[in-house]
């Protein structure tokens, strides 16, 4: 299939329509991209389970719940969820706060850190692979403009 850059200098009507049409072109070009070839190598733990832990051993300290959802955009129904599969895995341990007896602190555990960094590396060596084939220029454009993307989605749901 192939697709021509829009161009959206005809009209605010028009703009929107092709934004949607572009909205739908990614959510197919991302799902066919993450479902299939991660999915087999993150076997043992989803996607999801994987950003907790990535997000996790980045903090390098216990969060709460509440930061894991603001720094993943995840409801907290989600990340309940998530944290109960990683816990029952034993990746991660919640401890009580200190501060705030309401709340726990999850932490990522040794054998979380080890299956992160295990996965994390059978990712990154597939993705380098792939993006070989586009080259070291287009592959900062795109991961340029995934950041931005990211941004704006980041402020958009700030503001809600």
């Amino acid at each position: 299939m192939t697709y021509a850059i829009l161009d959206y200098g005809v009209n605010e009507m028009t703009m929107k329509e092709d934004l949607s049409t572009e909205a739908d072109r990614m959510i197919e070009t991302v799902t066919q991209l993450m479902s299939g070839q991660m999915e087999r190598m993150l076997i043992s733990i989803s996607q999801g389970e994987f950003g907790v832990l990535k997000f996790l051993a980045d903090c390098g300290k216990g969060v709460t719940s509440n930061e894991i959802c603001r720094a993943l955009c995840i409801g907290p129904g989600g990340v309940s969820n998530l944290l109960k599969a990683l816990e029952k895995k034993g990746m991660i341990v919640k401890v009580h706060d200190l501060a705030d007896r309401r709340a726990n602190r999850v932490s990522i555990t040794e054998q979380g850190r080890k299956k992160l960094d295990e996965r994390y590396e059978l990712v990154k060596g597939s993705l380098r692979v792939t993006l070989e084939g586009i080259g070291l220029r287009e592959s900062a454009a795109i991961n340029d403009m995934l950041i931005r993307l990211l941004s704006v989605s980041r402020a958009r749901i700030k503001q809600s």
